[in-house]
């Protein structure tokens, strides 16, 4: 009994959840990062599981994925060393500027 009452107590994952409406939920979700619209998703799932709310929960997560594939490629810190696949720094030879 107890294991089920600390299941039931976890935090919500937007505030004043427990108390939104489904489209003020999907409203929501268009503002919060991956990992929150993923939270909302477990969260419903395990407490009230509205279909609207998982629908918009779906939606966001496919809009998320297109937002991360059109967001541009990060450029490189030209005062961060290369690392190579070890997690070592590049070594340069200073007079001629090759990578050893």
């Amino acid at each position: 009994m107890l294991n089920k009452l600390r299941y039931l107590r976890q935090p919500e994952p937007l505030p004043g959840y427990d108390r939104l409406e489904p489209d003020a939920i999907a409203e929501a979700l268009a503002e919060v990062d991956t990992p929150t619209v993923k939270l909302v998703r477990e969260y419903e799932r395990k407490m009230q599981g509205r279909p609207s709310v998982l629908k918009a929960v779906s939606l966001a997560l496919h809009q998320g994925a297109d937002r991360q594939a059109t967001k541009p490629a990060s450029t490189v810190d030209a005062g961060q060393p290369l690392v190579v696949g070890n997690g070592l720094p590049i070594k340069v030879r200073p007079e001629s500027g090759v990578d050893l």
